[in-house]
């Protein structure tokens, strides 16, 4: 569950979970129609830290996506399409 985010101009989402220190951005590249549906290229990144129990040792994990999402009826958007 991403408990903060920021919407910054409209291709550019920065996201952040205080709780976990997960975090990410997803970027839209390109948006287009489909036969009158809304559809965009992305590119997701994200950062899981992965804490061990004593404070100070863990890593990072970074994750990078590329992906075609479009807009479903409803206004939520599907992935249709992932390149991880």
């Amino acid at each position: 569950m991403i408990e903060q985010y920021i919407q910054l101009p409209s291709s550019y989402l920065l996201w952040h979970n205080p709780n976990t220190g997960n975090k990410g951005d997803i970027k839209v590249t390109r948006s287009y129609l489909v036969k009158g549906i809304k559809c965009a290229d992305y590119t997701s990144t994200v950062d899981i830290q992965d804490s061990w129990p004593m404070i100070g040792i863990g890593s990072l994990d970074r994750s990078t996506e590329h992906g075609k999402a479009c807009q479903m009826p409803d206004g939520r958007w599907k992935i249709v399409e992932r390149v991880l």
